[in-house]
């Protein structure tokens, strides 16, 4: 695996940083901890904060679910780098079959979206439409 050089704060502008984690049996026990600590070290790069980076994250599996959402429960005072790593740490590795796409779509739908707690959800929406339309 390669050295992923980052700096620190990469961002002053709101930003939604969402991860979405393999948490398949296709994947070992050490390489499931390595996508963990990357999003960790992704994570401690941006302002993490109400008015800065809002951050969520999901896994695929047999059971793709949404782990934390953009806007709970990391509310207030308790969106912070620190609390984004405790509650990054505490993703399971269920194992079984890989549903990659099941998990694209939770992320697009239950994530990315008002659902979500997804701020800008419109212009995001407006530009995949024009991916799809070849514009």
């Amino acid at each position: 695996m390669g050295v992923i050089a980052l700096s620190e704060n990469t961002t002053s502008v709101p930003v939604e940083l969402g991860f979405l984690f393999d948490g398949s049996g296709q994947i070992s026990p050490s390489d499931f901890l390595s996508q963990i600590d990357i999003a960790k070290k992704i994570a401690d790069t941006f302002n993490i904060s109400d008015g800065l980076a809002r951050v969520g994250a999901a896994t695929y599996s047999p059971n793709t679910r949404v782990l934390f959402t953009f806007n709970n429960p990391l509310d207030g005072r308790n969106r912070t780098p620190e609390a984004v790593k405790q509650l990054l740490d505490r993703t399971p590795h269920d194992q079984g079959a890989a549903r990659l796409g099941q998990g694209l779509q939770t992320v697009d739908s239950d994530l990315f979206s008002p659902k979500g707690g997804s701020v800008d959800v419109s212009k995001v929406r407006k530009e995949k439409e024009n991916l799809h339309l070849g514009h």
